[in-house]
């Protein structure tokens, strides 16, 4: 247990690979001991949050072959969640810009940061006008 009671790393992260890989072994057992046929992979799977690795596990093929996937989330609770989630797409911008003579001739320059900040103003105003299920977040 963790000190305090608590569940560990974030909401449980500390907990994903190891409890995984129990799973997995837990079912191989099953099936050595029932005599069903199957094969168990285990994949650990960088980048849990954020960094969409299962998507690019899937693009790269090793999925393919599998009749089942299962995953889990650890919590502070123990339940079976609702299937309810919000999409996440991550979208990085880089911005240029020109540099000049702010005195001389500021007329060649072209502002990176003025871009950035009326981006931030467009996307400020574009909320309103989105469902009431959708977000936006930035840093």
């Amino acid at each position: 247990p963790v000190e305090g009671g608590g569940h560990g790393h974030g909401c449980g992260h500390n907990m994903l690979g190891s409890a995984a890989l129990l799973a997995a072994t837990a079912l191989k057992d099953w099936l050595a001991e029932t005599g069903r046929p199957g094969r168990v992979r285990y994949f650990g799977c960088p980048a849990e949050e954020g960094g969409a690795a299962k998507a690019f596990m899937v693009r790269a093929g090793a999925f393919d072959d599998v009749d089942v996937a299962i995953t889990w989330h650890p919590a502070s609770m123990t339940r079976v969640d609702e299937a309810l989630s919000l999409a996440n797409t991550r979208m990085d911008f880089h911005f240029t810009g020109r540099a000049s003579h702010a005195a001389a001739a500021p007329h060649l320059g072209r502002s990176a940061l003025d871009a950035v900040e009326l981006m931030n103003v467009g996307v400020n105003y574009m909320r309103e006008h989105m469902p009431s299920d959708a977000r936006i977040h930035y840093a």
